[in-house]
């Protein structure tokens, strides 16, 4: 359920300006600053990798789940977001 719902937010954030900077924190969260904001968004996949869009309004994220399904274990997440 945690899954989905972060799948859901991460789609869904979006800010009004382009994001210039994009920090990895730790393994599950990553900090945008985006005109002297900063928003941190937290995963519950451990980050392995990241890439943003050149002109910085889009940033695709992959990892590891941090909890594997028994029932159908996934090797890897992708989530992708408009920042």
């Amino acid at each position: 359920m945690n899954l989905i719902i972060s799948t859901i937010a991460g789609f869904f954030i979006s800010f009004n300006a382009y994001a210039s900077g994009v920090t990895l924190n730790g393994t599950d969260s990553i900090t945008v600053d985006i005109n002297n904001h900063t928003k941190t968004l937290k995963f519950d996949t451990v980050i392995n990798g990241y890439s943003v869009k050149c002109s910085g309004d889009k940033i695709i994220l992959w990892g590891k789940p941090k909890i594997i399904n028994e029932g159908n274990p996934q090797d890897t997440n992708v989530f992708g977001a408009q920042i």
